[in-house]
């Protein structure tokens, strides 16, 4: 239940970080070219509105002027509101100085504008026209308000592109740690880039934590079940030996059944070792462990056959490689018949320890299953324990593999390879 990164880390790394950058770029880079579209339209808008504003206060002194001037002639004057009407489309109605109403010419809607016909500083009337343009500046300030309101969309909605899957995975690892590990992100076509490679990571990470729970607690189980069996031996061979001539009988036994319980205790160890990775590697002789492996099994050393190519010391565990030897050799005596040898062989660039048992072999079919957690590979028991699973874990904390194959004279051979570039402890 190690857990390993992938080998090529780095370069996802740089890769997922090249993304966010290109999005950041992009992203912020479209809010600039429209922020600056908008601010020359705005500015377009705003001298193209106050060009008029100035050629409306030109044609308003010219309208003065020219009513000035044909006031005093009725005809005329109606003559000229007409014209300027009809061109500048608008209302026009005329005023004496009382108020009172002299002409009308036109038609307009909107605001009205009331100018002063003056005659060397007397007033002569007032014309008033229906139609004219609104002040520039209010024009301006719509303007302006619309290009803010736009901007702020678009940060807004980048904001929102960026901050949900953020939010979601807050979510997620909020209920990862409240025990909820059943929580998973998805982030659909949201999850791109280094986005989606964290929402993976955190939804892998969740999903080793839940199945190295469940392994937990099925581990749990089995050790109680395992120790509840040669405690009950114990306690009946201590009541047998209290009542026996001679209590030193049954010695034996009870050292039978506390080696039994002190090898799942080693077991048990080893495996919260891999759990944690936590590998001692040292450089030591494969054939001396070998053969230290046979002697605490009481086998004889004539066992151990060496191949070509064994280097005389490779960088390991001596500790976990001792348990996975002996819990190949127990497989091969319990389940295969007995050892008939312990190989050490090294070719196409592995070192391997191979266990040939005497027994009947084992189905093709099941051989995953010889290496799942609390099964011990044989072809008439499986059990409860740690057996080969512990063998297969062992081989890949040190870069190698875990491999079963029956022979062709019978019987099966269980064993492990590590990699022999490991011969060089760092």
């Amino acid at each position: 239940m190690s857990w390993r990164w992938p080998p090529d880390r780095g370069h996802r790394r740089r890769r997922v970080r090249g993304n966010l950058r290109t999005r950041l770029f992009v992203l912020f880079g479209l809010v600039i070219i429209l922020a600056t579209a908008l601010t020359f339209g705005v500015t377009h808008l705003v001298r193209r509105h106050l060009s008029d504003e100035s050629a409306m206060l030109g044609g308003e002194r010219f309208t003065q002027a020219q009513f000035a001037r044909v006031w005093d002639d009725p005809v005329t004057r109606q003559n000229l509101a007409q014209d300027i009407a009809t061109c500048f489309d608008v209302g026009i109605t005329v005023f004496d100085t009382q108020g009172s109403v002299l002409l009308q010419a036109g038609d307009g809607a909107g605001p009205e504008n009331l100018l002063e016909v003056r005659r060397g500083g007397e007033l002569l009337g007032r014309v008033a026209f229906v139609g004219v343009p609104a002040d520039a500046r209010w024009t301006a300030t719509v303007g302006l308000g619309i290009f803010l309101l736009l901007l702020w969309i678009a940060v807004g909605l980048i904001a929102r592109q960026l901050i949900r899957p953020l939010e979601q995975l807050t979510e997620v690892a909020r209920d990862i740690g409240a025990g909820r590990l059943d929580s998973r992100a998805a982030l659909g076509h949201r999850g791109r880039g280094e986005i989606g490679v964290l929402a993976n990571s955190l939804n892998d990470m969740a999903g080793r934590i839940q199945q190295q729970l469940a392994d937990q607690r099925a581990l749990l189980a089995a050790v109680s079940h395992e120790l509840r069996t040669p405690l009950g031996h114990l306690r009946i061979l201590l009541e047998m030996a209290e009542d026996a001539p001679d209590p030193r009988a049954r010695l034996g036994e009870m050292s039978r059944e506390i080696q039994e319980m002190d090898a799942l205790v080693g077991e048990l160890l080893a495996s919260s070792r891999l759990d944690f990775s936590d590998l001692h590697r040292r450089d030591e002789d494969p054939l001396a462990l070998a053969a230290r492996a046979l002697e605490r099994k009481g086998l004889a050393p004539g066992l151990l056959k060496v191949g070509a190519s064994v280097p005389e010391k490779i960088a390991v565990d001596a500790t976990l490689l001792g348990r996975a030897l002996a819990n190949l050799l127990d497989n091969a005596h319990k389940h295969g018949g007995g050892v008939d040898e312990l190989c050490v062989a090294a070719d196409g660039g592995e070192l391997r320890f191979e266990v040939a048992d005497r027994g009947e072999g084992f189905d093709p079919a099941a051989r995953e299953q010889l290496f799942a957690p609390f099964v011990d590979g044989g072809s008439e028991r499986s059990a409860l324990g740690l057996g080969l699973s512990l063998v297969r874990r062992i081989a890949e904390a040190h870069g190698g593999r875990a491999f079963a194959r029956n022979r062709p004279e019978g019987g099966a051979l269980f064993g492990l390879a590590v990699p022999l570039d490991a011969t060089t402890h760092d």
